[in-house]
This record gives structure tokens, C-alpha cells and sequence, in this order.
């Protein structure tokens, strides 16, 4: 899994599949991050065709944690199928989901004016 800082915003690319492996992965990068203070997150869904409920409960407390410290977590690229798998778990009213990283970068500058 790879991560990238964009001034303050890190940028997490998933991998095409998240067990997991990959969920304890994120959750140490996210940890990592939050205590260097980062409170802006984009998980990008790109690559991804396959998503685990573990993974899902991950984002959810992550996004919880965010709340606390007025951060946020939005996701980017979703496709139909993963979206398809948010929308019955109810959790498409719950996170921020934008077509692009640029589109969601541009969300969090409106958000900070």
C-alpha cells in the first residue's frame, strides 16, 4: 500500500484487493500519520475489486477518529461495484465519496476557507 503527502493531505492508495493484511496496513499508516498530526485523508479506490467488511469497519473508526479532531477521511475513484457494496452497507450517507483525487483535494480547500 502506497501513501503520499500532499502538503496537508496524505494520499493512500489502495491495492486491488483489501483483506486483511492490507487493513492493518492502513491502520498503521493512518496511525502514523495522525500522530504527525495529519487530520485530512483521501483513500484512493482506483485499483480496488475487492473490498473486506474489515476493512470497511476500519474506515468507519478511522473516519471516527478524524470527527474528534475535525479532520476528515474522503474516498476517490470508487467504482460502480465497490460503490455498489457502500451503498448496501449503508455507508454512502456516512463518508464523502468524490469521482477524483484532484476532486477531493479541491474539497478539503473549500472546506479550510
Amino acid at each position: 500500500m502506497k501513501y503520499k503527502e500532499m502538503d496537508d493531505i496524505i494520499i493512500i492508495n489502495l491495492p486491488n484487493e483489501v483483506n486483511v493484511e492490507e487493513t492493518r496496513e492502513f491502520f498503521n499508516i493512518f496511525d502514523f500519520m495522525i500522530k504527525k498530526g495529519f487530520v485530512k485523508f483521501i483513500i484512493d479506490f482506483t485499483q480496488v475489486k475487492f473490498v473486506s467488511s474489515c476493512f470497511l469497519s476500519a474506515m468507519l473508526s478511522s473516519k471516527k477518529t478524524l470527527f474528534s479532531s475535525n479532520g476528515n477521511l474522503v474516498l476517490a475513484n470508487v467504482s460502480p461495484k465497490v460503490y455498489k457494496i457502500l451503498e448496501i452497507t449503508d455507508l454512502t450517507s456516512f463518508f464523502d465519496i468524490l469521482p477524483s483525487i484532484e476532486e477531493s483535494i479541491e474539497y478539503f480547500s473549500r472546506k479550510t476557507k
